[in-house]
């Protein structure tokens, strides 16, 4: 696997000058000590080695809800590219669980698993596991498919309303769509309702589950 990167404490990080910073975040700001890119570009590498380490053998990718399925989102987005650009692509299923260990705000001594197909189907089985220590407040939660900000699990995946709301209409009303470029249009939350083909591709590559609405 690719080696870490190593950051100092007393790193003082990159000058705001460097990066587009937008408004409401410049006089909070010090400098950026990881920026974007660097973290894509670290999260692609990872992608990279997944898929030659596995050597075509079938991975069940196990996000930990909430704190990991941005990263999770981004990371299964690299492999499912690389996939498209190999000879021999890595079968890939995705699921999503929750740990559970307090009942109110006490500890029962106990980790419950919430949400995902029965574990012990897992066994003998590659399982990749993303998880992400949570914040305080719980953090946000983000769509799957476009990142704007989720309302739940729809139909297998976090995902909002509005995605939510397109995915039932296009299978319910069986909507054949085309896409004009590449078929590899960017998904956002400003972007997504110019391609509905890749959107819904979109959808279904990240786990939609169609068989849900019938």
């Amino acid at each position: 696997m690719a080696a870490y990167l190593e950051i100092a404490d007393d790193s003082k990080g990159h000058e705001l000058s460097l990066f587009c910073v937008p408004k409401h975040y410049e006089e909070h700001l010090d400098s950026v000590i990881i920026p974007n890119g660097l973290i894509k570009d670290r999260t692609e590498r990872l992608a990279r080695d997944i898929v030659r380490d596995m050597g075509g053998h079938h991975i069940v990718a196990l996000c930990v809800l909430k704190g990991g399925y941005k990263f999770f989102a981004d990371l299964m987005d690299y492999i499912k590219t690389l996939n498209q650009n190999r000879d021999k692509s890595v079968p890939l299923t995705v699921d999503f669980i929750r740990l559970k260990s307090y009942s109110n705000d006490q500890s029962t001594n106990c980790v419950k698993v919430i949400g995902g197909d029965e574990l012990s189907a897992l066994t003998g089985k590659n399982v990749l596991i993303v998880e992400r220590r949570e914040t305080e407040d719980g953090g946000e939660r983000w769509c799957l498919i476009c990142g704007d900000r989720a309302s739940g699990l729809h139909y297998g995946i976090i995902s909002c309303e509005g995605c939510k709301g397109f995915f039932k209409r296009s299978i319910c009303n069986k909507r054949i769509y085309r896409c004009n470029r590449d078929k590899n249009c960017q998904m956002s939350r400003k972007q997504r309702n110019r391609c509905q083909y890749c959107r819904l591709q979109k959808c279904l590559q990240m786990g939609m589950n169609r068989k849900v609405l019938y």
